[in-house]
C-alpha cells in the first residue's frame, strides 16, 4: 500500500482529491499564500487567518485584543454538560478537532461545566447560538445575521457574530464582555433593516469570512440559515 500511495497512481491522485477539500489550492500546489491569511505561529508552521474586509489588523475595527479573564457580569447559564446539545454536523467537528477544540470540549462535558465557561465563549456578550436553535457556526432558522466583534481567547482568536430577528430561545447568556447589539451596524440584518438581537455565533479565525457588497453593504459570508 505504501509503495502505491508512494507512486504518481490513481491512489495517489485520490488523496490529492480529497486533501484538497480540506487544504488551499495554493499550499498544495506549491503556490504563496497571501499574506493576509497567514498568522505567525510558535512553531514555524502555517496558520489560516480570517479573510474579507474588517477582519484582519490593521483594518479590524472591532477586535477587543485579549478576552477578559473575568466575567464582565453574571452570567445566565442553566446549561450543563450532560444536557448540552447534540454535536455539531460531522464538517464542523472536523475543524474543531483540528483546531483543538474538541480535547477542551470533552474536557468540559466530563466535568459538568456550565455553557458560559467554555472558552470559545470567553469574549461573549449574549445568548449563544448553540444553545439558541443554532450553533457556533450557523444561525437559528428565521434569523439573519448581522456584524460582529473579536477576542484573543484561550481557543485562539474568535469572531462573535450576532443573529438578528426571529423569535428568542434558550435560558443561556454569557456575559463576558459588554457589546452593542450589532443587528443595526453593518451585515444581512442592517441591510434587510433588522435590528432585533437573537443570539451571538462564536466562529474560528480561519473559518470567518466577510464579503464587500458595494455601496457600504457588507456581509459575513456562510453563517445564515
Amino acid at each position: 500500500m505504501c509503495k502505491q500511495l508512494g507512486r504518481q497512481t490513481f491512489a495517489s491522485g485520490f488523496l490529492d482529491w480529497v486533501s484538497s477539500w480540506f487544504l488551499p489550492r495554493a499550499v498544495l500546489s506549491g503556490g504563496p499564500i497571501p499574506s493576509w491569511r497567514v498568522s505567525p505561529v510558535p512553531d514555524g508552521s502555517i496558520m489560516l487567518m480570517a479573510d474579507g474586509p474588517m477582519t484582519t489588523p490593521p483594518n479590524a475595527p472591532t477586535h477587543r485584543g485579549t478576552a477578559p479573564s473575568t466575567p464582565q457580569g453574571t452570567h445566565r447559564d442553566s446549561v450543563t454538560s450532560p444536557n448540552r446539545p447534540d454535536d455539531p454536523p460531522w464538517w464542523a467537528g472536523f475543524w474543531r478537532w483540528v483546531l483543538h477544540f474538541r480535547e477542551k470540549e470533552e474536557a468540559d462535558r466530563k466535568a459538568g461545566n456550565h455553557g458560559c465557561e467554555d472558552v470559545r465563549y470567553h469574549g461573549m456578550h449574549g445568548r449563544p447560538c448553540r444553545f439558541a436553535g443554532g450553533s457556533d457556526l450557523r444561525c437559528p432558522r428565521g434569523t439573519t445575521s448581522g456584524w460582529f466583534w473579536s477576542y484573543d481567547t484561550p481557543a485562539g482568536r474568535i469572531f462573535y457574530v450576532d443573529c438578528c430577528g426571529g423569535t428568542p430561545q434558550g435560558t443561556v447568556w454569557c456575559n463576558w464582555s459588554q457589546e452593542p447589539n450589532w443587528c443595526s451596524a453593518w451585515g444581512r440584518a442592517a441591510n434587510a433593516s433588522i435590528s432585533t438581537y437573537n443570539c451571538t455565533l462564536a466562529i474560528p479565525d480561519s473559518l470567518m469570512k466577510t464579503r464587500d457588497l458595494g455601496g457600504g453593504k457588507f456581509e459575513v459570508v456562510g453563517v445564515d440559515p
